[in-house]
């Protein structure tokens, strides 16, 4: 078995991506609400390769 196949069917991979997932998710929202220029500036910078993340 590969390793790039171990990691994408090891449950424990798939719970830390899970949490990793959430816990961004969550920050994002939180610095969204807290500084809306700030959290547009990096959106602008960082949103296109975030999306491509998640998919």
């Amino acid at each position: 078995m590969s390793v790039g196949k171990w990691f994408r069917s090891s449950p424990v991979v798939k719970k830390i991506s899970k949490y990793l997932t959430k816990r961004i998710l969550s920050e994002l929202k939180k610095k969204q609400k807290k500084d809306s220029a700030a959290y547009e500036e990096f959106w602008s910078q960082f949103g296109k390769v975030l999306k491509r993340g998640t998919i």
